[in-house]
């Protein structure tokens, strides 16, 4: 053993136990740091080679590491601005040179421009609230700002969403006779509707089947579509005669598109009028035209042509459609007429002759060239507008030839006729459907239907116009002055009730209310609101205002109901503030830094940023109890609080350090026992080395 051995291991182990006595200094000096995290010594032996009977004595190393991941506890401070986060997560904080660090340390107050600062000096940062939510930049720290709660200027903002919800009284006398303007599924005399599409049809021997099909623009990227199929052999119109047996079955949808794209949200767009003699009417391929009037896509008739049906008696003398003369027969026409796409209405006349065993011809004209019975259209062997042969499979009846038919319309325009889903089977073949499908585009700008009671009511705005009851509502426009609003609530029939909407600033000085304006002037707003018979509003519960001045703002009626009591309005919400001076802050446990105005109304200024790494004890503590990357403690990844790992911020709270005192005072009088040791290996050593040297004298 060599006694220079002895010393160095014994110089050894006082070094480590020295930076043991150093991080118990350290911690004990921190002990009242809020967000302080400890640091502790590991020891680590070091071994020297040895051999024979020779023992060389190693030493022992030190590494210092750092609770960083175990959280302290809380405490409590009356400062809004004092923050805590619970769970995991770094304040990401910015010094005096632009960088930015990481701390658990949020004692934060607003220094003399407004921005937080903690007691080191760091400043707080965050993502401002601008135009809308701010989005976090996951692998930096783009965006963001210093936190700044300073509180100056006025603020005003326009009102762009209300709840409002009342009881109207079941048993209050009707003062309107019915309700115009309604959509067809209603079938009212008074429906009305923004396009049509009519598909008459007749095969030989039978009788004439009419399908009237609507399209009705009820709000903004919605529409009902609605059928009406006639069997009774005679157009008809509003109101259609569904009583049963009639001969007149119908069949509802409501469809929402999506503003951008234009395709199906929501609804069923599969109807069946009739079950018992199904014809399927899909328009599921049917899209809302963003921009412009709408176009046509085609129509698709997914039909079965009986191979069992009369073939044209070419020998007996008849003619197929195409030769368009008196002679030409065909097994069934149909004729399109109304609403395709177009801008002009549209007719047609389709005509499916069987000129072979396996072979249809699909012949289409111009109605307003027909003679009296039909054909021949314009002169005889005129051609018609487009034809084409459909050819079957004779085992499956599958379509193996043609299938889509352009049709060049007189008005210019081109209607696609798609016959690709067709089949040629048996008639009544058991397991086979006729479909339509109407993949046409309806044009987004085209207006809404606007349903009002029929009498002088307030949609009228005249002075004898009459109405049940009315309430009051104020909002606020872009400057944030207050801009009232009068509803007036007036009784129709079957349980509906028109919603009128006027500017109080508006009303005859005379009457205090109509006419508001000019005589017969519009309303704001007008709408129906239609009940069951449990007095639940089941439809028409949403109502677009524009407000004078201000932005349209959306009034959500939802919560009205029809019952027997008096009139009772609601409590009105509003968004919106007249001109308030900023009076404080609050912040959220997401981050949100809300600044507080005079009139108690929270806006949101900011969000604060949390940040983390895979080995938050591994980072590298700095001056000022923040924390940098290293290479050892992996990227910095960022969120939100509440989001994902990351844990949520407690205001009005401090976390203190996880330093205990006992502990630490137990290390410092393990370190001193232990340096006191080593120091005697150490003199013990030097006492055998004066002893060795003694020997030579």
């Amino acid at each position: 053993m060599s006694l220079y051995g002895s010393m160095r291991t014994g110089v050894s182990g006082m070094n480590a136990q020295s930076n043991r006595l150093g991080t118990v200094a350290e911690n004990i000096a921190n002990a009242n740091t809020t967000g302080y995290k400890r640091a502790s010594t590991e020891f680590s032996s070091m071994i020297l080679p040895s051999g024979g009977g020779n023992y060389n004595s190693g030493g022992v190393e030190t590494q210092v590491r750092y609770s960083i991941s175990q959280q302290g506890g809380f405490s409590y401070t009356t400062s809004g601005s004092d923050l805590a986060i619970d769970g995991q997560g770094f304040f990401i904080v910015e010094g005096a040179a632009g960088s930015s660090y990481l701390t658990r340390a949020g004692s934060f107050v607003p220094d003399k421009n407004g921005d937080l600062v903690n007691t080191a000096g760091y400043k707080l940062l965050g993502y401002p609230f601008t135009n809308s939510d701010p989005t976090v930049v996951v692998n930096g720290f783009d965006g963001l700002v210093p936190v700044n709660v300073k509180g100056s200027g006025l603020k005003a903002e326009a009102t762009t969403q209300a709840t409002f919800g009342v009881n109207l009284p079941s048993f209050a006398d009707a003062k309107g006779v019915g309700v115009a303007n309604v959509s067809p599924a209603d079938n009212t005399a008074y429906s009305i509707y923004t396009k049509k599409l009519t598909v008459s049809s007749q095969e030989a021997g039978l009788g004439m089947v009419y399908t009237d099909i609507y399209y009705t623009k009820l709000d903004d990227n919605k529409w009902e579509v609605t059928v009406f199929e006639n069997y009774t052999g005679t157009p008809s119109s509003f109101p259609y005669d569904l009583s049963t047996g009639s001969g007149i079955v119908s069949a509802s949808t409501v469809l929402e598109f999506d503003p951008v794209t234009g395709a199906i949200l929501s609804g069923n767009p599969v109807l069946v009028p009739d079950p018992s003699d199904p014809v399927i009417y899909d328009f599921s391929d049917i899209s809302q035209q963003v921009s412009g009037t709408g176009s046509a896509q085609g129509i698709e008739f997914a039909w079965n042509l009986p191979s069992d049906a009369p073939l044209v008696d070419t020998a007996g003398g008849e003619l197929p459609a195409s030769a368009n003369d008196p002679a030409s027969v065909a097994h069934q026409k149909s004729r399109l007429s109304g609403y395709a796409g177009f801008p002009a209405n549209m007719q047609l006349d389709v005509y499916f002759s069987r000129t072979g065993p396996t072979t249809w011809e699909v012949t289409a004209y111009d109605p307003a060239l027909a003679a009296a019975g039909g054909f021949p259209y314009g002169a005889a062997g005129d051609p018609p507008l487009a034809t084409m042969t459909l050819t079957f499979d004779p085992a499956t009846g599958n379509l193996v030839g043609g299938g889509s038919l352009s049709v060049p319309l007189p008005s210019g325009d081109t209607l696609p006729l798609d016959f690709s889903q067709s089949v040629s089977l048996p008639d009544g073949t058991p397991g086979w459907t006729d479909k339509i499908v109407g993949s046409l585009n309806l044009p987004a700008s085209a207006p809404a239907v606007v349903p009002y009671v029929l009498g002088t009511t307030p949609a009228d705005n005249l002075p004898s116009s009459v109405f049940n009851e009315k309430s009051s509502m104020v909002v606020y426009d872009k400057l944030g002055l207050p801009v009232q609003l009068d509803f007036f609530y007036t009784k129709g029939e079957q349980g509906r009730w028109e919603v009128t909407v006027f500017n109080h600033a508006d009303a005859s000085p005379t009457s205090g209310t109509f006419p508001y304006g000019l005589p017969g002037s519009p309303p704001l707003a007008t709408t129906v609101l239609e009940f069951d018979a449990l007095g639940n509003l089941v439809s028409n519960g949403i109502l677009d205002v524009p407000v004078p001045g201000g932005e349209t703002v959306r009034v959500d009626m939802s919560s009205t109901g029809q019952i027997g009591y008096e009139f009772s309005p609601g409590r009105a919400d509003v968004n919106g503030m007249a001109p308030s001076k900023i009076s404080g802050f609050e912040i959220a446990s997401d981050g949100t830094v809300f600044m507080k105005y005079g009139d108690g109304s929270l806006d949101p200024a900011y969000r604060i940023a949390l940040a983390n790494v895979q080995s938050p004890d591994r980072l590298r503590p700095e001056t000022g109890n923040v924390y940098s990357q290293s290479a050892d403690s992996g990227v910095i990844v960022t969120g939100f609080p509440e989001n994902g790992a990351f844990g949520n911020i407690r205001s009005r709270t401090l976390e203190n350090s996880n330093v205990d005192i006992a502990n630490e005072l137990t290390s410092m009088i393990e370190s001193q026992r232990n340096y006191t040791a080593n120091s005697k290996v150490f003199q013990t050593a030097s006492d055998l080395l004066d002893v060795l040297v003694n020997l030579k004298r």
